[in-house]
Order: C-alpha cells, then sequence, then structure tokens
C-alpha cells in the first residue's frame, strides 16, 4: 500500500475519549476509499494515510465510500482501531480532551490508532440501493432487501414523497416531465396511480430547516408491484433525472389508517391542502413540565377532538391519514403519521388558527408531538382517494 501523510493542526477527527493518540493511521482495501464529510481528507483504494492530531481543535467525521459492485459492511473491530462497532461514519473529535490529563499525555505522544473499512460484494439488495440513490438521497438498503425476499406481505400501501426541486436549473422542467413518463407507464403496467400531486407554496414550521417544493403520493396495489416498477430498467435510468432535478427527495411508506373520497363543498374557492408528518411523545410534555397524566397521543387526542369540531362547521377534513411503516429514500426523521387535510380556502384555514376553541386546545398539540412537519400545499391534479 502506499503511505499517504496528512498533518491536521487546526482542523480535526473523532468522536470519543477512545482517540487517545496523536496519529491516525487509515487502512483502505481495493474496493473502495474513505473521505471525511469537511472535504479535508480522501484517502483512495490501496493506500495507508497517516494524519497527525496536533491540537484540540480536531473534528471530522470520516465515510467510507464502496466502489461500484460493493457495499460498506463497517469499520474493522480489532484491538487498536478506531469505531469498530459502527457500520456508518466515523466521528472523531479531540475536543473532550482538554482538563484530563491522561488524555492531553496521549494527544502529544506518538501514539498510534488505526481506522480501516470493511467492504463486501453487493448483492441485489446493494445494487438495487446503488441504482436508487443519489449523493443527496440514499436508499433503504434493508428495506429493499425485505422487498425482494418478499417479506412486506402483500397489502397495498401509499408512497409519500417530498421533493425539493431545484429551480435554477434549466433542465428541471424536462428532466422531472421525462421521469413522470416513464413512471407513469410503469404504474399502469402495475395498477399504481398518483393519488396526490401538491405544489407547496408555505412551510409554517420547516422541521429541522428542510424545505420542500412537491408532495406526490402513489397508490400500489402490493409491494411486488412496487418492486417490479423500481426494479425496471428504464425507470433506473429515469429516477436519476428525478435526483439530477431535485436537491433532496424523502420517500416514506404508508400504510392507510382511513382515507376519504375527496369532496369540494366550496367549488368557487380556491382549496388548499395541508401536509403533515408528525410522531408522538410516549407522555404528553406541557409547559409547566408535567405530562398532566396524559400519554402524547391522548394529548394530541385532546386537540383533535375540539379541531373536529371546527371542522365540521368550516367544511374543512381530514382526507388521508397513515402509519410511516418504513423510510424508502433520504434521511431518517422517525416519522409516526402521514395526514392530509382539506380546506376549503386559506381563509378558512387562518379563521380556524384564531378560534377561541383552538386556540384553548392548541398546547395539547404542543405537549402531544415530539416532531411535526406542516406544509400549505395546492392541488395539481384532483386527489384520488380512497
Amino acid at each position: 500500500m502506499l503511505l499517504a501523510r496528512l498533518k491536521l493542526t487546526a482542523s480535526g477527527i473523532m468522536l470519543i475519549a477512545l482517540l487517545s493518540g496523536c496519529k491516525i493511521q487509515i487502512q483502505v482495501p481495493d474496493n473502495g476509499r474513505v473521505t471525511t464529510i469537511s472535504g479535508n481528507y480522501a484517502c483512495e483504494a490501496l493506500q495507508t494515510c497517516e494524519i497527525d492530531v496536533a491540537d484540540l481543535l480536531f473534528n471530522e467525521t470520516f465515510i467510507a465510500e464502496p466502489a461500484e459492485g460493493f457495499q460498506f459492511k463497517g469499520w474493522r473491530p480489532e484491538t487498536g482501531y478506531l469505531c469498530g462497532n459502527l457500520t456508518s461514519s466515523c466521528p472523531i473529535i479531540t475536543s473532550g480532551f482538554e482538563g484530563n490529563d491522561a488524555l492531553m499525555d496521549f494527544l502529544l505522544s506518538d501514539e498510534v490508532f488505526y481506522l480501516a473499512p470493511v467492504f463486501n460484494v453487493c448483492g441485489e439488495p446493494c445494487t438495487l440501493a446503488q441504482s436508487l440513490s443519489s449523493d443527496h438521497t440514499p436508499a433503504n438498503q434493508t428495506l429493499l432487501h425485505s422487498l425482494i425476499e418478499n417479506e412486506l406481505g402483500s397489502e397495498p400501501f401509499y408512497l409519500v414523497e417530498y421533493w425539493h426541486i431545484d429551480q435554477d436549473n434549466p433542465q428541471t422542467d424536462i428532466m422531472l416531465a421525462q421521469y413522470d413518463d416513464v413512471l407513469a407507464g410503469q404504474l399502469v403496467l402495475v395498477g399504481a396511480r398518483i393519488a396526490v400531486e401538491n405544489a407547496v407554496f408555505k412551510q409554517p414550521n420547516m422541521h429541522e430547516g428542510r424545505e420542500w417544493s412537491r408532495v406526490r403520493v402513489i397508490a400500489y396495489p402490493s409491494p411486488q408491484a412496487f418492486l417490479a416498477v423500481i426494479q425496471a430498467p428504464s425507470y433506473q435510468q429515469a429516477v436519476q433525472l428525478k435526483h439530477q432535478a431535485t436537491l433532496a427527495v424523502q420517500s416514506l411508506w404508508v400504510k392507510a389508517i382511513f382515507a376519504n373520497p375527496t369532496i369540494d363543498p366550496f367549488p368557487e374557492r380556491q382549496e388548499i391542502y395541508n401536509s403533515n408528518l408528525l410522531t408522538r411523545r410516549e407522555m404528553a410534555l406541557y409547559p409547566d413540565g408535567t405530562s398532566h397524566g396524559l400519554s402524547g397521543a391522548e394529548a394530541q387526542q385532546l386537540y383533535n377532538d375540539v379541531v373536529g369540531e371546527i371542522f365540521a362547521e368550516s367544511g374543512a377534513y381530514p382526507v388521508f391519514q397513515g402509519s410511516v411503516e418504513h423510510l424508502v429514500l433520504g434521511t431518517e426523521d422517525g416519522w409516526e403519521i402521514y395526514n392530509l387535510v382539506y380546506y376549503p380556502s386559506v381563509q378558512d384555514l387562518v379563521a380556524m388558527s384564531t378560534d377561541p376553541r383552538w386556540q384553548a386546545a392548541h398546547p395539547n398539540k404542543g405537549a402531544g408531538l415530539l416532531q411535526n412537519s406542516v406544509m400549505m400545499t395546492t392541488p395539481l391534479i384532483d386527489p384520488k382517494f380512497p
């Protein structure tokens, strides 16, 4: 192997107090590479790279990148090797050494620690995940394995997708149109359909700063139908167009709790649909720091009961609700529930929020929810439920 020497002075490396030396040696096999999120370091295939850790400002996260046809199994779990129990990225930080004489002695010594990824030949789920992934949107390989092994049953489900569309790319509309043409053809073949196609025009609470432009919900008759679509060579080519036209994608596997036919009681008005993701607390948490003896679900239901009364008066109603079963594409947010709510107009939604009953009930919502994402959307097609 080649020996590459990288020096570190004011930037850094590692997670835990397991790092007690002043050098890290990265050993890379011939079927991948190691980089860092910051971009400061890259150790290529068949290289051995040494990094000198010279101060308390070392703060880097190492990523194992498999070559095509391989998958990352984990970091080598041997004595003297860092992050040996991790199958994800390896963060290394030295700031916690300050004030600890023993750790500072190691930092100033010639101690060497090792970091080595292990890559395996990629199986069918891994190959499929690679074909569906992009830099900004990884596929859930574990889910794809269960899908290929026919472990997910045969019940229908909904695929809920959030897109952050790249509006600065002049080819975006063309690429998305080409993707949609291929997708439409594949959906027809398996008896699936697009149930919701909505444009986001406002995000009242932008969860973790994530911005979304489009909400799409696809109804699949079975997991096998979904697998047939994503395994189609034409789809695997087309999905890369979607990735090129977007800055982020989140795709969730949702099992329906209820789905109502869409009825517009005020056809002359501009209807909107709130697209919501939420996760309830195990126990409610009110501003006074107590649960009031309620679970998160119970506190949320108190809010829902009052909102239901106001809905009946205003013409608003819940169109769809489902439980989030799996992450398909994107990053994990731990969402529990997805729902879509119809409002006759923005004005009706605003009027609801100023209703004294709603304001009195709203603290129950805050107490019951651990996290919540709300998007105000307008329909590009008529929703097709159930």
